[in-house]
Protein backbone atom coordinates (compact mmCIF):
# COMPACT_ATOMS: atom_id res chain seq x y z
CA UNK A 1 0.00 0.00 0.00
CA UNK A 2 3.10 2.45 0.99
CA UNK A 3 4.63 1.71 -2.36
CA UNK A 4 1.44 2.45 -4.40
CA UNK A 5 0.84 5.75 -2.63
CA UNK A 6 5.00 6.65 -3.32
CA UNK A 7 3.92 5.74 -6.79
CA UNK A 8 0.11 7.57 -7.35
CA UNK A 9 2.26 10.35 -5.66
CA UNK A 10 5.07 10.93 -8.18
CA UNK A 11 3.63 10.00 -10.95
CA UNK A 12 2.51 13.32 -13.37
CA UNK A 13 -1.00 15.03 -12.42
CA UNK A 14 -2.39 14.01 -16.00
CA UNK A 15 -2.47 10.07 -14.83
CA UNK A 16 -3.61 11.33 -11.36
CA UNK A 17 -6.83 12.40 -12.74
CA UNK A 18 -6.81 9.37 -15.41
CA UNK A 19 -6.26 7.64 -12.30
CA UNK A 20 -9.18 9.16 -10.20
CA UNK A 21 -11.30 8.08 -13.26
CA UNK A 22 -11.33 5.24 -13.53
CA UNK A 23 -11.14 4.29 -9.96
CA UNK A 24 -14.48 6.10 -9.91
CA UNK A 25 -15.17 3.59 -12.68
CA UNK A 26 -14.24 0.47 -11.56
CA UNK A 27 -16.54 1.64 -8.44
CA UNK A 28 -19.37 2.63 -10.35
CA UNK A 29 -19.30 -1.05 -11.86
CA UNK A 30 -18.31 -2.66 -8.60
CA UNK A 31 -21.33 -0.92 -7.12
CA UNK A 32 -23.78 -1.94 -10.35
CA UNK A 33 -22.97 -5.50 -9.82
CA UNK A 34 -23.65 -5.32 -6.11
CA UNK A 35 -27.17 -3.84 -7.05
CA UNK A 36 -27.96 -6.82 -9.88
CA UNK A 37 -27.19 -9.28 -7.14
CA UNK A 38 -29.15 -7.57 -4.70
CA UNK A 39 -32.03 -6.97 -7.08
CA UNK A 40 -31.62 -10.36 -8.31
CA UNK A 41 -31.84 -11.91 -4.75
CA UNK A 42 -34.86 -10.16 -4.01
CA UNK A 43 -36.66 -10.80 -6.71
CA UNK A 44 -36.04 -15.02 -5.64
CA UNK A 45 -36.99 -13.87 -2.47
CA UNK A 46 -40.18 -12.73 -3.77
CA UNK A 47 -40.83 -15.95 -5.63
CA UNK A 48 -39.83 -18.23 -2.70
CA UNK A 49 -41.90 -16.36 -0.22
CA UNK A 50 -45.12 -17.43 -2.84
CA UNK A 51 -43.76 -20.78 -3.70
CA UNK A 52 -43.08 -21.64 0.13
CA UNK A 53 -46.99 -20.52 0.72
CA UNK A 54 -48.03 -23.22 -2.28
CA UNK A 55 -45.63 -26.01 -1.10
CA UNK A 56 -46.59 -25.49 2.32
CA UNK A 57 -50.12 -25.69 1.71
CA UNK A 58 -49.74 -28.34 -1.06
CA UNK A 59 -47.56 -30.86 1.94
CA UNK A 60 -50.36 -30.30 4.59
CA UNK A 61 -52.79 -31.21 2.28
CA UNK A 62 -50.75 -34.47 1.11
CA UNK A 63 -50.12 -35.32 4.35
CA UNK A 64 -53.41 -34.79 5.61
CA UNK A 65 -55.02 -36.60 2.41
CA UNK A 66 -52.49 -39.93 3.71
CA UNK A 67 -53.24 -39.41 7.12
CA UNK A 68 -57.50 -40.25 5.65
CA UNK A 69 -55.98 -43.17 3.78
CA UNK A 70 -54.69 -44.37 7.35
CA UNK A 71 -57.60 -43.54 8.73
CA UNK A 72 -59.47 -46.09 6.12
CA UNK A 73 -56.81 -48.98 7.10
CA UNK A 74 -58.14 -48.73 10.52
CA UNK A 75 -62.11 -48.56 9.64
CA UNK A 76 -60.90 -51.56 7.43
CA UNK A 77 -59.15 -53.38 10.50
CA UNK A 78 -62.32 -52.36 12.96
CA UNK A 79 -64.90 -53.22 10.69
CA UNK A 80 -66.89 -56.40 12.52
CA UNK A 81 -68.03 -57.57 8.99
CA UNK A 82 -64.32 -57.89 7.77
CA UNK A 83 -63.11 -58.78 10.99
CA UNK A 84 -65.51 -61.67 11.66
CA UNK A 85 -64.75 -62.71 7.82
CA UNK A 86 -61.57 -63.17 8.47
CA UNK A 87 -61.72 -64.56 11.70
CA UNK A 88 -63.65 -67.26 10.13
CA UNK A 89 -61.70 -67.71 7.11
CA UNK A 90 -58.93 -68.19 9.36
CA UNK A 91 -60.07 -71.36 11.34
CA UNK A 92 -62.36 -72.75 8.68
CA UNK A 93 -62.13 -73.83 5.32
CA UNK A 94 -65.27 -74.20 4.44
CA UNK A 95 -65.43 -73.65 0.64
CA UNK A 96 -69.18 -72.26 0.72
CA UNK A 97 -68.63 -70.05 3.46
CA UNK A 98 -64.92 -68.86 1.73
CA UNK A 99 -67.75 -67.69 -1.17
CA UNK A 100 -70.05 -65.85 0.32
CA UNK A 101 -67.08 -64.13 2.09
CA UNK A 102 -65.44 -63.18 -0.96
CA UNK A 103 -68.16 -61.72 -2.18
CA UNK A 104 -69.15 -59.42 1.14
CA UNK A 105 -65.83 -58.72 1.32
CA UNK A 106 -65.46 -57.37 -2.05
CA UNK A 107 -68.59 -55.09 -1.69
CA UNK A 108 -67.42 -53.93 2.19
CA UNK A 109 -64.21 -52.68 0.27
CA UNK A 110 -66.15 -51.06 -2.88
CA UNK A 111 -67.93 -49.19 -0.37
CA UNK A 112 -65.19 -48.11 2.04
CA UNK A 113 -63.09 -47.11 -1.22
CA UNK A 114 -65.73 -45.12 -2.95
CA UNK A 115 -65.12 -42.12 -0.81
CA UNK A 116 -61.80 -41.82 -1.38
CA UNK A 117 -61.58 -42.39 -5.05
CA UNK A 118 -61.02 -38.48 -5.40
CA UNK A 119 -58.00 -38.52 -3.43
CA UNK A 120 -55.99 -40.81 -5.01
CA UNK A 121 -57.01 -44.56 -3.87
CA UNK A 122 -55.89 -47.09 -6.28
CA UNK A 123 -56.92 -50.33 -5.04
CA UNK A 124 -57.45 -51.78 -1.39
CA UNK A 125 -56.26 -55.43 -1.46
CA UNK A 126 -56.86 -57.96 2.00
CA UNK A 127 -55.30 -60.99 2.03
CA UNK A 128 -56.39 -63.57 4.25
CA UNK A 129 -55.05 -67.27 4.36
CA UNK A 130 -57.74 -68.59 1.23
CA UNK A 131 -57.72 -65.88 -0.82
CA UNK A 132 -57.55 -61.93 -1.59
CA UNK A 133 -59.77 -59.48 -2.28
CA UNK A 134 -59.26 -56.62 -4.23
CA UNK A 135 -61.02 -53.30 -5.61
CA UNK A 136 -58.78 -53.20 -8.57
CA UNK A 137 -57.54 -56.23 -9.86
CA UNK A 138 -55.40 -54.42 -12.81
CA UNK A 139 -53.64 -52.30 -10.85
CA UNK A 140 -52.44 -54.99 -8.34
CA UNK A 141 -51.20 -57.28 -11.17
CA UNK A 142 -48.95 -54.63 -12.83
CA UNK A 143 -47.08 -54.26 -9.00
CA UNK A 144 -43.96 -56.14 -9.29
CA UNK A 145 -44.52 -59.40 -7.27
CA UNK A 146 -41.30 -58.72 -5.44
CA UNK A 147 -42.16 -55.61 -4.56
CA UNK A 148 -46.10 -56.71 -2.89
CA UNK A 149 -43.68 -59.65 -0.97
CA UNK A 150 -41.79 -56.97 0.48
CA UNK A 151 -44.60 -54.57 1.77
CA UNK A 152 -46.72 -57.68 2.87
CA UNK A 153 -43.53 -58.77 4.88
CA UNK A 154 -43.14 -55.31 6.39
CA UNK A 155 -46.84 -55.29 7.22
CA UNK A 156 -46.57 -58.54 9.42
CA UNK A 157 -43.38 -57.24 10.83
CA UNK A 158 -45.26 -54.01 11.98
CA UNK A 159 -47.67 -55.46 14.16
CA UNK A 160 -50.52 -54.13 12.97
CA UNK A 161 -48.87 -50.51 12.71
CA UNK A 162 -48.41 -48.67 9.76
CA UNK A 163 -46.05 -49.14 7.17
CA UNK A 164 -45.94 -46.93 3.82
CA UNK A 165 -43.62 -48.78 1.00
CA UNK A 166 -42.79 -46.35 -2.12
CA UNK A 167 -43.53 -47.88 -5.60
CA UNK A 168 -41.25 -46.06 -7.76
CA UNK A 169 -42.02 -47.76 -10.91
CA UNK A 170 -45.50 -46.36 -10.65
CA UNK A 171 -45.17 -43.19 -8.83
CA UNK A 172 -47.45 -44.90 -5.83
CA UNK A 173 -47.30 -45.49 -1.82
CA UNK A 174 -48.71 -48.59 -0.73
CA UNK A 175 -49.88 -48.38 3.03
CA UNK A 176 -49.34 -51.95 4.61
CA UNK A 177 -51.19 -53.04 8.04
CA UNK A 178 -51.19 -56.42 9.51
CA UNK A 179 -54.91 -57.19 10.51
CA UNK A 180 -55.38 -58.78 13.75
CA UNK A 181 -58.15 -60.45 15.93
CA UNK A 182 -59.71 -58.02 17.57
CA UNK A 183 -62.91 -60.53 19.46
CA UNK A 184 -61.51 -60.81 23.47
CA UNK A 185 -57.96 -59.18 22.35
CA UNK A 186 -56.89 -61.98 20.92
CA UNK A 187 -54.30 -59.97 18.37
CA UNK A 188 -53.51 -62.88 16.52
CA UNK A 189 -52.95 -62.27 12.99
CA UNK A 190 -55.95 -63.19 10.46
CA UNK A 191 -54.78 -61.01 7.55
CA UNK A 192 -52.74 -58.35 5.80
CA UNK A 193 -53.97 -55.17 3.86
CA UNK A 194 -52.53 -53.27 1.58
CA UNK A 195 -53.63 -49.80 0.31
CA UNK A 196 -52.57 -48.15 -2.92
CA UNK A 197 -52.23 -44.15 -3.24
CA UNK A 198 -51.84 -42.64 -6.60
CA UNK A 199 -49.52 -39.94 -6.08
CA UNK A 200 -50.30 -38.60 -9.44
CA UNK A 201 -54.05 -38.47 -9.42
CA UNK A 202 -52.97 -36.78 -5.35
CA UNK A 203 -51.03 -34.34 -6.60
CA UNK A 204 -52.70 -33.20 -9.27
CA UNK A 205 -56.28 -32.92 -7.36
CA UNK A 206 -54.11 -30.58 -4.95
CA UNK A 207 -52.41 -28.93 -7.59
CA UNK A 208 -55.77 -27.72 -8.80
CA UNK A 209 -56.85 -26.28 -5.90
CA UNK A 210 -53.62 -24.66 -4.21
CA UNK A 211 -51.07 -23.99 -7.02
CA UNK A 212 -50.63 -20.35 -8.55
CA UNK A 213 -48.49 -21.39 -11.31
CA UNK A 214 -49.74 -24.12 -14.28
CA UNK A 215 -46.29 -25.01 -14.97
CA UNK A 216 -45.17 -26.15 -11.51
CA UNK A 217 -43.85 -29.16 -10.73
CA UNK A 218 -43.33 -31.34 -8.28
CA UNK A 219 -41.30 -34.41 -7.01
CA UNK A 220 -41.23 -36.65 -3.38
CA UNK A 221 -38.50 -38.24 -2.35
CA UNK A 222 -37.57 -40.37 0.98
CA UNK A 223 -35.29 -39.84 3.54
CA UNK A 224 -32.01 -40.90 1.11
CA UNK A 225 -33.74 -38.33 -1.48
CA UNK A 226 -34.72 -41.11 -3.85
CA UNK A 227 -37.09 -40.26 -6.07
CA UNK A 228 -40.66 -41.65 -5.29
CA UNK A 229 -43.02 -39.12 -7.12
CA UNK A 230 -42.37 -37.02 -10.06
CA UNK A 231 -44.00 -34.71 -12.71
CA UNK A 232 -44.36 -35.67 -15.90
CA UNK A 233 -41.72 -33.66 -17.09
CA UNK A 234 -39.55 -35.78 -14.98
CA UNK A 235 -40.84 -39.16 -14.62
CA UNK A 236 -38.31 -40.82 -17.14
CA UNK A 237 -35.44 -39.21 -16.49
CA UNK A 238 -32.99 -40.29 -13.93
CA UNK A 239 -33.13 -37.37 -11.41
CA UNK A 240 -31.34 -39.43 -8.29
CA UNK A 241 -27.68 -38.04 -8.63
CA UNK A 242 -29.42 -34.06 -9.43
CA UNK A 243 -31.43 -33.73 -7.16
CA UNK A 244 -29.87 -31.42 -4.38
CA UNK A 245 -30.02 -31.51 -0.51
CA UNK A 246 -32.28 -29.68 1.48
CA UNK A 247 -29.07 -27.38 2.30
CA UNK A 248 -31.12 -23.99 1.65
CA UNK A 249 -34.26 -22.33 1.56
CA UNK A 250 -34.31 -22.16 -2.24
CA UNK A 251 -31.78 -22.78 -4.94
CA UNK A 252 -31.42 -22.80 -8.63
CA UNK A 253 -31.18 -26.66 -10.15
CA UNK A 254 -30.54 -27.63 -13.55
CA UNK A 255 -32.87 -30.71 -14.57
CA UNK A 256 -33.02 -32.00 -18.09
CA UNK A 257 -31.56 -29.26 -19.72
CA UNK A 258 -33.87 -26.80 -17.88
CA UNK A 259 -33.15 -24.46 -15.04
CA UNK A 260 -36.38 -24.97 -12.17
CA UNK A 261 -36.59 -22.48 -9.23
CA UNK A 262 -36.73 -25.29 -6.37
CA UNK A 263 -38.29 -25.28 -2.85
CA UNK A 264 -38.55 -27.82 -0.62
CA UNK A 265 -39.70 -29.17 2.85
CA UNK A 266 -40.82 -32.07 4.37
CA UNK A 267 -44.61 -33.50 4.72
CA UNK A 268 -45.54 -33.17 8.19
CA UNK A 269 -45.91 -36.27 10.43
CA UNK A 270 -43.83 -38.04 7.49
CA UNK A 271 -40.45 -38.76 6.45
CA UNK A 272 -40.43 -37.46 3.18
CA UNK A 273 -39.30 -34.50 1.44
CA UNK A 274 -41.74 -32.36 -0.78
CA UNK A 275 -40.24 -30.38 -3.98
CA UNK A 276 -41.87 -27.49 -5.91
CA UNK A 277 -40.24 -26.79 -9.14
CA UNK A 278 -41.05 -23.60 -10.76
CA UNK A 279 -39.63 -23.17 -14.40
CA UNK A 280 -37.10 -20.43 -14.34
CA UNK A 281 -35.66 -20.77 -18.09
CA UNK A 282 -38.38 -17.65 -19.35
CA UNK A 283 -36.83 -15.66 -16.03
CA UNK A 284 -33.54 -16.04 -16.53
CA UNK A 285 -33.65 -15.71 -19.75
CA UNK A 286 -34.81 -12.16 -19.16
CA UNK A 287 -32.23 -12.14 -16.38
CA UNK A 288 -29.93 -12.36 -18.82
CA UNK A 289 -30.77 -10.50 -21.39
CA UNK A 290 -31.49 -7.63 -19.10
CA UNK A 291 -27.92 -7.89 -17.71
CA UNK A 292 -26.43 -8.53 -21.29
CA UNK A 293 -28.46 -5.24 -22.43
CA UNK A 294 -26.99 -3.38 -19.32
CA UNK A 295 -23.54 -4.45 -19.69
CA UNK A 296 -23.14 -3.43 -23.44
CA UNK A 297 -24.92 0.19 -22.04
CA UNK A 298 -22.40 0.15 -19.18
CA UNK A 299 -19.85 -0.29 -21.64
CA UNK A 300 -20.48 2.10 -23.78
CA UNK A 301 -20.96 4.57 -21.38
CA UNK A 302 -17.32 3.59 -19.24
CA UNK A 303 -15.88 3.92 -23.17
CA UNK A 304 -17.38 7.47 -23.57
CA UNK A 305 -16.28 8.65 -19.83
CA UNK A 306 -13.06 7.52 -20.79
CA UNK A 307 -12.89 9.24 -23.95
CA UNK A 308 -14.33 12.51 -22.37
CA UNK A 309 -11.94 12.75 -19.24
CA UNK A 310 -8.92 11.80 -21.00
CA UNK A 311 -9.90 14.63 -23.42
CA UNK A 312 -10.74 17.00 -20.52
CA UNK A 313 -7.11 15.96 -19.12
CA UNK A 314 -5.18 16.16 -21.92
CA UNK A 315 -6.50 20.15 -22.23
CA UNK A 316 -6.15 20.35 -18.60
CA UNK A 317 -2.47 19.16 -18.35
CA UNK A 318 -1.43 21.13 -21.84
CA UNK A 319 -2.34 23.99 -19.61
CA UNK A 320 -0.70 23.08 -17.12
CA UNK A 321 2.62 22.11 -19.38
CA UNK A 322 2.42 25.44 -20.75
CA UNK A 323 2.28 27.30 -17.72
CA UNK A 324 5.33 25.19 -16.47
CA UNK A 325 7.04 25.78 -19.40
CA UNK A 326 6.68 30.08 -18.69
CA UNK A 327 8.53 29.01 -15.53
CA UNK A 328 11.04 27.05 -16.74
CA UNK A 329 12.13 29.18 -19.54
CA UNK A 330 11.40 32.49 -17.12
CA UNK A 331 13.50 30.50 -14.78
CA UNK A 332 16.57 30.49 -17.21
CA UNK A 333 15.71 33.86 -18.29
CA UNK A 334 14.35 36.84 -16.48
CA UNK A 335 14.09 39.25 -18.76
CA UNK A 336 12.35 37.73 -21.24
CA UNK A 337 8.60 36.76 -20.15
CA UNK A 338 7.60 33.53 -22.84
CA UNK A 339 4.21 33.74 -24.19
CA UNK A 340 1.25 30.82 -23.94
CA UNK A 341 0.28 28.59 -26.63
CA UNK A 342 -2.90 29.69 -26.08
CA UNK A 343 -5.18 33.24 -25.37
CA UNK A 344 -5.49 32.75 -21.31
CA UNK A 345 -6.41 36.18 -20.42
CA UNK A 346 -10.17 35.94 -20.75
CA UNK A 347 -10.26 31.82 -18.67
CA UNK A 348 -11.37 32.52 -15.07
CA UNK A 349 -11.06 29.56 -14.08
CA UNK A 350 -8.26 28.38 -11.60
CA UNK A 351 -5.41 27.24 -14.39
CA UNK A 352 -6.37 30.97 -15.91
CA UNK A 353 -5.68 32.74 -12.69
CA UNK A 354 -2.40 30.88 -11.99
CA UNK A 355 -1.29 32.05 -15.58
CA UNK A 356 -2.21 35.93 -14.81
CA UNK A 357 -0.71 35.66 -11.57
CA UNK A 358 2.45 34.17 -12.62
CA UNK A 359 2.44 37.06 -15.75
CA UNK A 360 1.81 39.88 -12.92
CA UNK A 361 4.42 37.71 -10.80
CA UNK A 362 7.35 37.46 -13.59
CA UNK A 363 6.32 41.52 -14.26
CA UNK A 364 7.36 42.12 -11.02
CA UNK A 365 10.65 40.27 -11.00
CA UNK A 366 11.55 41.93 -14.25
CA UNK A 367 11.30 45.14 -12.70
CA UNK A 368 13.09 44.53 -9.73
CA UNK A 369 15.94 42.70 -11.78
CA UNK A 370 16.00 45.83 -14.52
CA UNK A 371 16.01 48.02 -11.45
CA UNK A 372 18.68 46.32 -8.97
CA UNK A 373 20.90 44.04 -11.15
CA UNK A 374 21.75 46.84 -13.66
CA UNK A 375 22.54 48.81 -10.81
CA UNK A 376 24.75 45.99 -9.49
CA UNK A 377 26.00 45.51 -12.64
CA UNK A 378 27.29 48.78 -13.58
CA UNK A 379 28.74 49.16 -9.92
CA UNK A 380 30.84 45.61 -10.55
CA UNK A 381 31.71 46.88 -13.98
CA UNK A 382 32.69 50.37 -12.93
CA UNK A 383 35.23 48.82 -9.40
CA UNK A 384 36.63 46.19 -12.74
CA UNK A 385 37.60 49.22 -14.97
CA UNK A 386 39.37 50.75 -11.59
CA UNK A 387 41.48 48.10 -11.15
CA UNK A 388 42.41 47.60 -14.57
CA UNK A 389 43.35 51.16 -14.78
CA UNK A 390 44.98 50.68 -11.29
CA UNK A 391 46.58 47.04 -12.57
CA UNK A 392 47.94 46.05 -16.15
CA UNK A 393 47.79 43.00 -16.94
CA UNK A 394 51.09 43.84 -19.76
CA UNK A 395 53.35 45.63 -17.09
CA UNK A 396 53.08 42.90 -14.78
CA UNK A 397 54.09 40.05 -16.98
CA UNK A 398 56.92 42.24 -18.18
CA UNK A 399 57.99 42.73 -14.96
CA UNK A 400 57.70 39.11 -14.18
CA UNK A 401 59.26 38.26 -17.16
CA UNK A 402 62.37 40.69 -16.44
CA UNK A 403 63.07 39.44 -13.05
CA UNK A 404 63.13 35.32 -15.15
CA UNK A 405 65.46 36.52 -17.36
CA UNK A 406 67.68 38.69 -14.18
CA UNK A 407 67.59 35.66 -12.34
CA UNK A 408 68.50 33.09 -15.20
CA UNK A 409 71.31 35.79 -16.03
CA UNK A 410 72.76 35.32 -11.98
CA UNK A 411 72.35 31.57 -12.39
CA UNK A 412 69.36 31.67 -9.38
CA UNK A 413 67.51 29.00 -10.82
CA UNK A 414 64.95 28.91 -8.06
CA UNK A 415 63.93 32.50 -8.17
CA UNK A 416 62.99 31.86 -11.62
CA UNK A 417 60.90 29.22 -11.28
CA UNK A 418 59.38 31.23 -8.89
CA UNK A 419 58.78 34.31 -11.19
CA UNK A 420 58.01 32.20 -14.50
CA UNK A 421 55.12 30.12 -12.19
CA UNK A 422 53.74 33.02 -11.16
CA UNK A 423 53.46 34.51 -13.77
CA UNK A 424 51.79 31.62 -15.34
CA UNK A 425 49.28 32.05 -12.46
CA UNK A 426 48.63 35.52 -13.80
CA UNK A 427 48.69 34.92 -16.89
CA UNK A 428 45.70 31.67 -16.34
CA UNK A 429 44.23 32.98 -13.95
CA UNK A 430 43.42 36.76 -15.59
CA UNK A 431 42.97 35.46 -19.36
CA UNK A 432 40.11 32.48 -18.54
CA UNK A 433 37.02 34.29 -19.93
CA UNK A 434 35.42 30.55 -19.92
CA UNK A 435 33.01 28.82 -17.17
CA UNK A 436 34.26 25.85 -17.71
CA UNK A 437 37.62 24.49 -18.30
CA UNK A 438 39.76 21.58 -19.31
CA UNK A 439 40.91 19.60 -16.17
CA UNK A 440 44.50 19.54 -18.29
CA UNK A 441 44.30 23.23 -18.28
CA UNK A 442 43.39 23.44 -14.25
CA UNK A 443 46.24 21.10 -13.83
CA UNK A 444 49.01 23.37 -15.31
CA UNK A 445 47.24 26.10 -13.11
CA UNK A 446 48.46 23.80 -9.95
CA UNK A 447 51.80 22.48 -11.51
CA UNK A 448 52.73 26.09 -11.58
CA UNK A 449 51.42 26.61 -8.09
CA UNK A 450 52.85 23.95 -6.69
CA UNK A 451 56.90 24.64 -7.70
CA UNK A 452 56.30 27.87 -5.83
CA UNK A 453 55.30 26.13 -2.82
CA UNK A 454 58.17 23.23 -3.58
CA UNK A 455 60.58 25.86 -3.63
CA UNK A 456 59.19 27.38 -0.58
CA UNK A 457 58.93 24.46 1.40
CA UNK A 458 61.58 22.44 -0.24
CA UNK A 459 62.28 18.81 0.42
CA UNK A 460 59.04 18.92 3.70
CA UNK A 461 56.92 19.23 0.39
CA UNK A 462 55.92 15.67 -1.87
CA UNK A 463 53.35 15.45 -4.20
CA UNK A 464 52.21 13.38 -7.03
CA UNK A 465 49.85 14.15 -9.64
CA UNK A 466 48.02 10.82 -10.90
CA UNK A 467 45.55 11.75 -13.24
CA UNK A 468 45.02 9.81 -16.96
CA UNK A 469 45.62 11.45 -20.39
CA UNK A 470 42.38 9.94 -21.72
CA UNK A 471 40.28 12.22 -19.25
CA UNK A 472 42.32 15.59 -19.57
CA UNK A 473 39.92 17.31 -22.06
CA UNK A 474 37.29 16.55 -19.45
CA UNK A 475 35.70 19.92 -18.42
CA UNK A 476 35.68 21.45 -14.88
CA UNK A 477 34.77 25.26 -13.11
CA UNK A 478 38.32 27.15 -13.05
CA UNK A 479 40.09 27.27 -9.93
CA UNK A 480 38.29 24.58 -7.98
CA UNK A 481 41.35 22.14 -7.52
CA UNK A 482 43.97 25.03 -6.64
CA UNK A 483 42.00 26.28 -3.51
CA UNK A 484 41.72 22.71 -2.69
CA UNK A 485 45.57 22.23 -2.59
CA UNK A 486 46.03 25.59 -1.19
CA UNK A 487 43.79 24.16 2.13
CA UNK A 488 45.83 20.53 1.78
CA UNK A 489 49.09 23.00 2.44
CA UNK A 490 47.72 25.70 4.77
CA UNK A 491 46.52 22.34 7.12
CA UNK A 492 48.86 19.98 6.27
CA UNK A 493 52.28 21.75 6.09
CA UNK A 494 52.08 25.12 7.64
CA UNK A 495 50.98 23.63 10.88
CA UNK A 496 53.58 20.76 11.16
CA UNK A 497 57.08 20.14 11.23
CA UNK A 498 57.26 17.04 9.71
CA UNK A 499 57.26 15.75 5.45
CA UNK A 500 53.73 16.32 3.92
CA UNK A 501 52.59 14.43 1.27
CA UNK A 502 50.04 15.63 -1.16
CA UNK A 503 48.12 13.11 -3.81
CA UNK A 504 45.99 14.63 -6.76
CA UNK A 505 44.28 11.99 -8.67
CA UNK A 506 40.95 12.14 -10.81
CA UNK A 507 39.22 8.75 -11.92
CA UNK A 508 36.30 7.96 -14.06
CA UNK A 509 33.29 6.66 -12.44
CA UNK A 510 29.51 6.24 -13.88
CA UNK A 511 29.96 9.13 -16.13
CA UNK A 512 30.87 11.19 -12.90
CA UNK A 513 34.45 12.82 -12.72
CA UNK A 514 35.66 12.36 -9.13
CA UNK A 515 38.95 14.72 -8.08
CA UNK A 516 40.36 13.86 -4.80
CA UNK A 517 43.25 15.88 -3.24
CA UNK A 518 44.59 13.86 -0.19
CA UNK A 519 47.33 15.49 2.24
CA UNK A 520 49.09 14.36 5.70
CA UNK A 521 49.37 15.82 8.56
CA UNK A 522 45.45 17.06 9.23
CA UNK A 523 42.30 15.80 9.07
CA UNK A 524 38.73 17.15 8.81
CA UNK A 525 36.51 18.19 11.15
CA UNK A 526 32.87 16.37 10.55
CA UNK A 527 30.58 18.39 9.00
CA UNK A 528 33.14 20.90 7.94
CA UNK A 529 30.85 22.64 5.07
CA UNK A 530 28.09 23.35 7.43
CA UNK A 531 29.99 24.70 9.70
CA UNK A 532 31.43 27.18 7.65
CA UNK A 533 28.13 27.95 5.95
CA UNK A 534 26.40 28.65 9.54
CA UNK A 535 29.81 30.37 10.20
CA UNK A 536 30.30 28.31 13.27
CA UNK A 537 33.70 27.87 11.65
CA UNK A 538 35.76 30.94 10.52
CA UNK A 539 37.70 29.96 7.41
CA UNK A 540 41.55 30.01 7.61
CA UNK A 541 42.84 30.12 4.13
CA UNK A 542 43.58 32.20 1.33
CA UNK A 543 42.48 32.62 -1.93
CA UNK A 544 38.49 31.57 -3.21
CA UNK A 545 38.10 29.32 -0.52
CA UNK A 546 36.31 25.95 0.14
CA UNK A 547 32.44 27.78 0.23
CA UNK A 548 33.21 29.76 -3.08
CA UNK A 549 34.14 26.19 -4.96
CA UNK A 550 30.98 24.54 -3.35
CA UNK A 551 28.75 27.04 -4.08
CA UNK A 552 30.05 27.44 -7.68
CA UNK A 553 29.81 23.93 -8.36
CA UNK A 554 26.49 23.75 -7.03
CA UNK A 555 25.24 26.52 -9.36
CA UNK A 556 26.52 25.06 -12.61
CA UNK A 557 25.17 21.09 -12.01
CA UNK A 558 22.67 21.01 -9.08
CA UNK A 559 22.51 19.87 -5.62
CA UNK A 560 24.00 16.38 -6.10
CA UNK A 561 27.22 17.37 -7.30
CA UNK A 562 29.74 19.48 -4.95
CA UNK A 563 32.69 18.76 -1.99
CA UNK A 564 32.76 15.73 0.37
CA UNK A 565 35.58 15.60 3.38
CA UNK A 566 36.75 12.04 4.86
CA UNK A 567 39.37 11.01 6.35
CA UNK A 568 41.41 8.36 5.44
CA UNK A 569 44.13 6.76 7.75
CA UNK A 570 46.36 9.84 8.27
CA UNK A 571 45.26 11.71 5.02
CA UNK A 572 42.80 13.88 4.93
CA UNK A 573 41.18 13.85 1.66
CA UNK A 574 38.72 16.67 0.00
CA UNK A 575 36.69 14.74 -2.55
CA UNK A 576 35.02 16.89 -5.85
CA UNK A 577 32.27 15.22 -7.72
CA UNK A 578 31.60 16.81 -11.26
CA UNK A 579 29.60 15.43 -14.11
CA UNK A 580 31.56 14.15 -17.59
CA UNK A 581 31.74 16.50 -19.75
CA UNK A 582 34.12 17.10 -22.94
CA UNK A 583 34.49 20.53 -25.25
CA UNK A 584 32.53 20.30 -28.16
CA UNK A 585 35.14 20.39 -30.99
Amino acid sequence: MVKILFFLRNISLKYKMFTLVVFNVITITLSAFAAYCYCTRSYNDLIFQALAGNLSVSACSIAEKLKNIEDLSSTILSSPLIQQHLSHLAESEDTLYASEARRQLNAALFSLSTPYDSIGLAYIALYNPQFTSCTNWNLLNSIDQDLLSIALSQAAEQEGAVTWIPDRQKHNLILGRSIRKVENLDLTPIGNLLIGVDLEQLVASIHQTSSLWEDTAYILTDHKNRRIYASSQFRFQDLGPSLPEADTPYQLVSLGGHTYFLVSGTLPGYDYRYMNLFPYDSIDSSIQMTLGATLVIMILGIVFILIVSNKLIQLVARQLDDLIFKMQAFSQDELTLPAGTYDYLKQNDEIGQLHQQFDTMAKRIQTLVKTNYANQLLTTEMKLKTLESQINPHFLYNTLESINWRAKAMQNTEISQMAESLGMILRMTLATKKSLVTLAYELNLVRAYMTIQKIRFEERLLYEVNVGESIGDALIPPLTIQPLVENAIRYGLEEMIENCHIIIEAILVNMRLIIRVKNEGSCFEPNLLETLKSGQNTPNGFGIGLMNVQQRTRILFGEEYGLSFSNEGSYAVATLTLPYQKEDK
